[in-house]
């Protein structure tokens, strides 16, 4: 077990933090690469104060498996395995452990790493209707912070927790409604499976312009690489 520390920056000029990482001597790991989950209910858990979920993630080079706890609202509980197994099996033990999917999701992950003590990863995730957007991932609180002020990135713009909240902040969707109501986020038909209360000509844009990363192959690996993202400059919110 470990404890995620983990920030995310939204409305990002990607380039210009990508040019500063290099400064830094970092180096990217993997480009814009798609992958796939499907999340889970906990066993027992869904009158729970505390929000957690089970996933099942196919990252192109590799399956996880992951719980995520968040005793922290902010920086959750994580237990994560690496398989050799396939997305589809990793799914089936997750049947025959009678676990109820609650979710089917996409994205698209570019992932970097700079020399400093402490750093997971850097990545910059999009997702369907959202704008790209910047995560550290640290493995410590004093880690994260430094990591951060060595980027630059602006705090004002600092967000913790899932992308539910994103949801929440740019579309007005209520976190519950993302979490417990959405069957799916897709990148081919997002337009149809949120309804946004705010904001709802910036999901077409996006919308429009994420088409680029659709792709008819499902299997994992159909998908293409891609240095493109979307989420070049600030999107100022309308409602």
């Amino acid at each position: 077990m470990g404890k995620e520390y983990e920030a995310k920056f939204l409305d990002i000029d990607v380039e210009k933090i990508k040019k500063k990482l290099k400064e830094l001597g970092g180096h990217q790991i993997h480009p814009m690469i798609r992958m796939v989950r499907c999340v889970y209910y906990r066993c027992g858990i869904k009158k729970s104060k505390i929000s957690s979920y089970a996933r099942v993630r196919d990252e192109g080079k590799g399956v996880t498996m992951t719980v995520k706890i968040f005793n922290d609202p902010d920086f959750p509980d994580e237990y994560e395995v690496s398989l050799n197994n396939t997305f589809e099996e990793a799914q089936a033990m997750m049947t025959a452990l009678n676990l109820k999917k609650k979710a089917f999701q996409e994205s698209y992950r570019e992932k970097w790493m700079i020399p400093l003590q402490g750093v997971h990863e850097i990545v910059f995730d999009t997702l369907p209707g959202l704008p790209t957007y910047i995560e550290v991932d640290c493995t410590t609180e004093s880690s994260l912070h430094k990591a951060i002020e060595m980027i630059g990135l602006d705090k004002t713009k600092m967000r913790f927790g899932a992308f539910d909240r994103t949801y929440e902040e740019y579309y007005g969707i209520p976190r519950d409604v993302i979490n417990l109501k959405t069957s799916s986020l897709s990148f081919s038909n997002i337009i149809n499976e949120i309804k946004p209360r705010k904001n709802k000509e910036l999901l077409r844009e996006i919308s429009k312009k994420q088409s680029h990363l659709i792709f008819t192959n499902s299997s994992k690996h159909s998908s293409k690489h891609t240095s493109r993202s979307i989420g070049k400059k600030t999107v100022k919110k309308k409602n």
